[in-house]
């Protein structure tokens, strides 16, 4: 029972969340159909092209990782890895400059090298979001089923909160 509240909080809510503000923002603006379901989401949002002006960067993501479910762990799954990858450089290189020394290589081709590296890994990860989850759980099915069930709920939400602002 642990493992379902840990994924619940941990992949669950955020997707919930993620899924309702995506979708709702899709149907406000026209691009796809209120009516639309969860399972016709993914090829849908596939139509939506990531450099329309309509859709913003978040969106642009959530269509180049895949849209639909599989969009949106993979997206809750980049924030996170960016999030962590960010602070563990801010503390490293607090923690070097306190020591005295350059918190990082000061050559910028090992430094672009380095940033390209992690750019490519942390998508890489994401887009493997399953693996990412099940590295910190003992079933990952829960967590899929979590994650499925938070975005299919999400779908809905955001469906009925757009029908319900229609003229």
């Amino acid at each position: 029972m642990g493992e379902f509240f840990r994924a619940s909080w941990c992949l669950g809510l955020p997707s919930l969340l993620l899924t309702w503000w995506l979708c709702h923002r899709l149907y406000r603006r026209g691009l796809v159909a209120p009516d639309t379901g969860a399972d016709e989401l993914g090829r849908k949002t596939g139509e939506v092209q990531p450099s329309s002006s309509h859709i913003g960067f978040i969106q642009s993501k959530w269509t180049m990782l895949g849209g639909g479910f599989y969009g949106v762990a993979a997206l809750w799954t980049l924030f996170i890895i960016e999030t962590q990858q960010t602070w563990k450089f801010l503390v490293e290189s607090a923690r070097e400059l306190l020591r005295g020394r350059a918190p990082f290589p000061l050559e910028p081709v090992s430094i672009a090298t380095d940033l390209l590296r992690n750019q490519i890994q942390s998508i890489v990860d994401a887009a493997t979001w399953f693996l990412y989850w099940s590295s910190r759980s003992s079933n990952i099915w829960i967590w899929f089923v979590v994650a499925y069930g938070a975005f299919r709920i999400g779908v809905l939400l955001a469906s009925k909160t757009a029908a319900d602002r229609a003229p």
